[in-house]
């Protein structure tokens, strides 16, 4: 999680999100003699495993428009719009890994069963430490890096936050469990923070 924060550089990203991913994985099984358990940490493993993919292409597609890794540089050729549609595919691939990250709808089919099964201490856990790591990587790379396309990326920002809200709020109403509840109430939440961050201005970054 530290990695993650200092990192300025794709490749330190993806090594840092797939190093507190192992760590996660474990985490999510860690009472070995419960076979729901187990399910749980399976389904984020596999799940996981597939956006982290997802994340890698997206920084690939950026590397191949861009040329280039580094946040700083990035910043300073983000100006070029003649690689527009390839640099939009790379924002497609990267905003949907971290919405898995992140359990924004509909990406938040592994979230209800991972908090179900999970020990309540490790709920609380991914509940609030992770996300606030990734939600300060999205405004790093988004708010930051890539602000000359706000127009781009703040649109699927408001899509996501607005159907993150109506998910967790409404299936919420019909939930039995009390760890299934905070997991769409967890969605709800981060469809409000999505919501703040696309309006692209400072006064909703430090609300």
């Amino acid at each position: 999680l530290i990695i993650l924060c200092l990192s300025n550089d794709f490749l330190l990203v993806y090594m840092g999100i797939e190093l507190q991913s192992l760590a996660f994985y474990v985490l999510a099984t860690f009472k070995r003699n419960s076979e729901f358990n187990n399910e749980a940490g399976l389904k984020y493993f596999i799940l996981g495993s597939f956006s982290s993919c997802l994340l890698l292409i997206g920084f690939s597609f950026f590397y191949l428009a861009l040329g280039s890794t580094s946040f700083d540089i990035l910043f300073k050729l983000s100006e070029n719009r003649d690689t527009f549609n390839l640099v939009s595919f790379a924002f497609v691939l990267t905003m949907v890994a971290f919405f898995f990250k992140v359990g924004a709808a509909p990406f938040h089919m592994w979230i209800c069963d991972v908090y179900e099964g999970s020990l309540l201490s490790v709920t609380s856990f991914f509940a609030i430490v992770p996300k606030t790591v990734i939600f300060y990587l999205l405004f790093k790379i988004f708010f930051v890096t890539f602000s000359s396309y706000g127009e781009l990326w703040s649109s699927g920002f408001i899509l996501i936050g607005l159907l993150s809200v109506g998910v967790g709020s409404i299936t919420a109403l019909y939930q039995k469990k009390t760890k299934r509840l905070l997991a769409y109430s967890a969605v709800g939440h981060v469809g409000f923070i999505l919501l703040g961050i696309s309006s692209g201005t400072v006064d909703s970054i430090k609300s």
